[in-house]
């Protein structure tokens, strides 16, 4: 508990917050005049932007009539207390000021701060003689969207929302979109990426930033929602300079330096820290299927074109460089052929992976391996699939990202392993939990490499207009026992994305896995 009589220049309350003050005052008779505050933890947290509400009922004992006190609740940002600006002109010194969150005797109210640690300070006063007491404490803030496994699905009107589970406190929150914007965004999903630290510029245009989704449908919608309060900051009407008319966004990754918005007129990219705004696009028409380059490149980008039939790529400046081939007979352009699928493989030294089907025959597949550096990308092996194999003739594929050279295929509802490097028989991998009228509709390898790391084998099925997700633990990329939790809800499962409030610029966290699903 800390009593305090000036409050309003922040550097000024940091240099009395070891101090006590006495109940004699100035502004009182001595020895008889007194404000007395307790009933106040030392800390609180809570989620932001949410229907959960800071309520703190703060007892007061004074020599002053109730009537003749007033109240006021005022925060800052526990990083900005001790930042300063000195004017040389003037030889002064302006501190920030603690913004005011109420005047109500009692808090009781939600709290629609951005995520981070703030000092509340609680000050109450007498009007007529202006003597007063304050009380310091802790407010954690986290938005209710900050953290967790957001969930892209369909509803019940065809129509893209989202479900987001949280670990931490094992809920879930139902429809999204619907919640926080009044409805669902017009058309089936297309696809789901967390953007980290997405830079743009405010209504007032000031440069801001917040982790964000990027959403698209396939009525062409898109816009990317800040996960602080659930609003759209930018949608095809500021995502450039003018608006592009006939656009089709696919979907927008990250890369180290880069973020990349991949559409029907090319991939855009603007730098991380700038002002978000995708000004010139690189390469040929995009697709949905992307995949990074990984660390040799600096985390670029390789992607399918589906109107050039080509594998194209694109450094970690955003500026496209070649794709070359080190296998004779086969190039990365003017291919007859449909990307079914594509992936990056840590464990296999690297590499990037693109699946395709030929266009005149559909039991032919080549599964492309390509290695990314700074100035280009090279195709290393191009591998023939054989058309009975279950990898070949999978509804559902996915690549292990981290721990196995391996793929996943489901074929007749049954999971499989198909080994990335070396010809060798497929494995049937088992799934415990599964109840066998569920049919398999999502597989993915999920993981996280920032603090509170994780690496799933995510296996998702639909029965009627329920889903249901089950994270697997592995080893060597094979699912290992019963699932570690599950996720269920209303709607038709599309894709899944993890989101964790603790990455900074620069983790690994921020740039993978940019995954194809």
């Amino acid at each position: 508990m800390n009593f305090k009589h000036i409050l309003l220049p922040v550097a000024m309350v940091l240099t009395l917050l070891a101090s006590c003050v006495s109940d004699d005052s100035t502004y009182g008779t001595p020895g008889k005049t007194f404000i007395r505050l307790s009933g106040i933890a030392e800390s609180y947290s809570i989620a932001s932007y949410s229907s959960e509400k800071l309520v703190i009922k703060p007892q007061i004992s004074s020599s002053f009539d109730d009537n003749d006190l007033e109240y006021l609740w005022t925060y800052y940002l526990a990083s900005k207390g001790t930042e300063s600006t000195y004017d040389p002109n003037t030889n002064t010194t302006t501190y920030p000021k603690a913004d005011t969150l109420s005047h109500n005797r009692d808090l009781d109210m939600p709290v629609g701060l951005p995520d981070g640690n703030y000092k509340l300070i609680y000050t109450v006063t007498s009007k007529s003689t202006g003597y007063s007491q304050h009380f310091v404490t802790a407010l954690n803030t986290a938005s209710a969207l900050a953290e967790g496994f957001y969930v892209l699905k369909e509803n019940s009107e065809g129509n893209t929302d989202l479900d987001l589970y949280n670990p931490s406190k094992k809920s879930l929150v139902s429809n999204v979109l619907q919640t926080y914007q009044g409805k669902a965004m017009p058309g089936a999903p297309r696809c789901m990426d967390v953007i980290y630290n997405m830079s743009y510029v405010d209504a007032q245009g000031n440069p801001a930033g917040a982790n964000m989704l990027c959403l698209t449908t396939e009525a062409d919608s898109m816009r990317f929602m800040s996960l602080q309060d659930g609003r759209t900051v930018v949608s095809p009407a500021n995502a450039h300079y003018d608006p592009v008319k006939g656009e089709i966004p696919y979907r927008t990754v990250r890369g180290w330096y880069s973020i990349y918005y991949l559409t029907s007129n090319g991939v855009y990219s603007c730098y991380t820290g700038s002002t978000g705004i995708f000004a010139f696009a690189n390469g040929d028409p995009a697709s949905v299927h992307v995949a990074s380059g990984g660390n040799a490149s600096f985390y670029a980008i390789c992607y399918w074109s589906s109107t050039a039939h080509s594998i194209e790529a694109l450094d970690y400046n955003g500026t496209s460089m070649p794709v070359i081939s080190a296998v004779p007979g086969y190039e990365a352009t003017n291919l007859q052929a449909t990307c079914l699928d594509c992936g990056f493989c840590e464990a296999a030294g690297g590499k990037t992976y693109f699946l395709l089907q030929d266009n005149n025959d559909a039991s032919k597949k080549l599964l492309y391996a390509i290695d990314c550096a700074m100035t280009k990308a090279t195709i290393s092996s191009v591998r023939a699939i054989s058309p009975d194999s279950h990898f070949a003739k999978a509804s559902l594929r996915a690549f292990n990202s981290r721990t196995a050279t391996i793929g996943y295929a489901v074929d007749d509802n049954k999971l499989y392993s198909y080994n990335l490097v070396q010809e060798e028989a497929e494995k049937q991998l088992s799934l415990q939990g599964i109840p066998a009228d569920e049919k398999i509709t999502f597989v993915s390898n999920r993981y996280f490499a920032g603090s509170s790391s994780f690496d799933y084998l995510i296996i998702g099925t639909q029965k009627s207009g329920t889903y249901h997700l089950y994270f697997y633990n592995m080893v060597g990329g094979e699912p290992t026992g019963a699932p570690a939790f599950t996720i269920s809800g209303e709607g038709k499962l599309k894709s899944l994305g993890y989101v964790n409030p603790l990455v900074k610029e620069g983790d690994d966290a921020t740039l993978l896995p940019i995954l194809d699903e």
